[in-house]
């Protein structure tokens, strides 16, 4: 009996230690099909996900990915805004939650960002679009954020991402 007693306060022991550790996940996230005006489809915008967290608090999310100027998600861009991002080699689109900007802030992922030559620009009837988007209100998004970045240069480097005491990652 004290066996399977050490043996328990063993492993809640090891797993309480490992709760205190910051962790980063990655995986994907789609946005499953879409409109504008009459016409409908059913491709999706597929993102990217990386999640950082404080044990289990997650305290910076951010789902990302290019939108090819061939996509039909492109089509929710304005006429204004094709104007604004039609020299960018890359578009990307980010959608981002920060729990506490005193820890990890937007501004802070926006910088690296900046770093590798993409600048946020405004595109107010795209943002509208995304956020009118039925997935964005069934996948919980309302507390997310999201921008658009345009990179005008053709060279191409990996991204790479550093937040205090987390693993580097490269998006």
């Amino acid at each position: 009996m004290n066996k399977i007693v050490f043996i328990v306060l063993l492993f809640l022991t090891t797993a309480c230690s490992n709760m205190s550790k910051n962790m980063v996940k990655k995986g994907d996230f789609l946005i499953r099909s879409g409109s504008y005006r009459n016409t409908q489809w059913s491709d999706s915008l597929e993102l990217k996900r990386i999640s950082w967290f404080y044990e289990l608090t997650l305290l910076y999310d951010v789902m990302y990915g290019k939108i090819d100027k061939n996509s039909k998600f492109y089509n929710w861009f304005s006429a204004e805004e094709k104007m604004r991002i039609k020299y960018c080699s890359d578009i990307l689109l980010s959608i981002n939650y920060s729990l506490d900007s005193e820890r990890i802030s937007h501004q802070m992922f926006y910088k690296h960002l900046r770093d590798h030559s993409y600048d946020q620009i405004a595109v107010p009837e795209f943002s509208k679009s995304l956020k009118m988007h039925p997935d964005y209100k069934k996948l919980s998004l309302s507390l997310y954020k999201s921008s658009v970045f345009c990179k005008k240069s053709k060279a191409t480097a990996p991204i790479y991402i550093n937040f205090p005491n987390f693993k580097e990652i490269v998006l």
